[in-house]
């Protein structure tokens, strides 16, 4: 928990912060598995953080990597705040600018929203909606780089009183995504 931060936040952040050393280069090995349906976790997918999507009611597991999001989204994980931002967020509550289509239209075209600003068109759109894109901005960003965990806090530590029996079993809290699985569902056995 963190005062200043939500949670999905705080899971982008340690997402980078285990995969990278620094802002610009990979930590040799490390890769995060980010657990959640949250579609705002899709901006911090690249070549060492993927999404895990348990299956539930009879729908099978997903694993959303960056192939994934530009097949399912139509662009790449980076390109995701910028569509966020044109398109808002009915789940909460933030209001549109443009519709879906246009604005991945304008997306594939330009790649982002500021290659769009440097065109002529883009410095007029941003002049007539230049409040909405900022406030959009900032409520859609994931806020991964305001907490800086510590290599002590990356550690999976027991939190439950039952997680003594998956460490025992596997030998760190998870040690595999099959152990992942026996978590989130027990009354399923064996690989997915």
């Amino acid at each position: 928990q963190h005062s200043r931060l939500e949670a999905d936040d705080l899971v982008a952040a340690g997402a980078f912060a285990f995969t990278r050393d620094g802002e610009s280069s990979y930590r040799p090995g490390n890769r995060a598995y980010i657990v959640s349906p949250d579609k705002d976790l899709v901006q911090r997918v690249d070549r060492k953080v993927s999404i895990f999507i348990p299956g539930t009611s009879g729908k099978p597991d997903r694993h959303i990597g960056v192939p994934e999001v530009v097949q399912m989204r139509g662009m790449k994980p980076r390109q995701f705040c910028d569509y966020q931002t044109l398109i808002g967020d009915s789940t909460d509550d933030i209001p549109p600018i443009m519709t879906p289509a246009k604005a991945k239209a304008l997306l594939q075209e330009h790649g982002s929203l500021k290659a769009y600003f440097g065109t002529k068109a883009g410095s007029e759109f941003f002049r007539e909606h230049g409040n909405e894109l900022i406030r959009n901005r900032r409520l859609v960003s994931m806020a991964y780089l305001a907490w800086k965990p510590t290599d002590a806090e990356l550690q999976l530590r027991p939190l439950s009183e039952n997680d003594h029996i998956i460490i025992e079993q596997y030998g760190s809290l998870p040690a595999s995504l099959t152990a992942l699985r026996a978590i989130l569902s027990p009354s399923k056995k064996g690989l997915f």
